[in-house]
């Protein structure tokens, strides 16, 4: 197997997808090791691109809940591919292609490269944080980094996690406006107990725009560059 199909994030997403559904206990160093990549790329897919899989942590090892082992259809391949990005990166995602990613073919059509994004590693106890307030519409108080201080943002009304070109953007409401978030940024996020309504017209905006710092609605972004 080459580097550049170790490379390619398809490749090494499936590969664990697969090794997920046979009933492999998964080492997050050795993983690293076999891909040929950092340990803290390793971890942001388990955390965080594969956090919809009902994953087990065992001694260090990560697995699939035993109540699903061997249970992954096209359907969940097909979301998992939806939500990781890459189904967006060919024509058609179809069992017959999918039968190449998964399969063993020692030669393939295709390689992707520069599939790049930010390192998030540290960040999983706010990145839940953030999840839970979005499922449970909990208004948040937030403390970003911004312009080399740390600056706090009360009543934040979060709606969605969005990554936009590899990096995490937090969408929510504050002052009655539309902004973003950047994640990496994001220095504690703690959940009030407060609950807020759900907006059907930002919930609209967020679904149909595509660019999450260049949404027309947004008065402020707070993008963190």
């Amino acid at each position: 197997m080459s580097q550049n199909q170790h490379d390619t994030i398809a490749y090494r997403l499936s590969q664990i997808l697969i090794k997920l559904n046979q009933g492999d206990q998964l080492d997050p160093s050795e993983l690293a090791e076999e891909f040929g990549t950092h340990i803290r790329t390793i971890q942001r897919d388990l955390k965080v691109r594969m956090a919809y899989l009902p994953l087990l942590k065992t001694r260090g090892r990560y697995h699939l809940d035993p109540a699903y082992l061997g249970k992954l259809n096209f359907n969940d391949i097909e979301r998992f591919a939806t939500l990781t990005g890459v189904k967006g990166l060919f024509p058609s995602l179809n069992r017959d292609f999918l039968k190449e990613v998964l399969g063993e073919q020692s030669d393939p059509a295709w390689v992707v490269r520069g599939h790049h994004y930010e390192d998030l590693s540290g960040h999983q106890e706010i990145f839940d944080r953030l999840k839970d307030a979005i499922t449970q519409s909990s208004i948040l108080c937030l403390e970003l980094l911004k312009d080399g201080k740390v600056k706090s943002y009360q009543e934040v009304q979060p709606y969605r996690l969005i990554n936009t070109k590899g990096i995490w953007y937090l969408a929510a409401v504050h002052d009655e406006k539309l902004k973003t978030f950047g994640v990496g940024k994001i220095k504690s996020a703690h959940l009030q107990e407060q609950i807020f309504t759900r907006d059907p017209s930002v919930e609209a905006a967020l679904e149909t725009q595509e660019g999450i710092c260049h949404y027309s609605q947004l008065n402020h972004v707070v993008c963190g560059t």
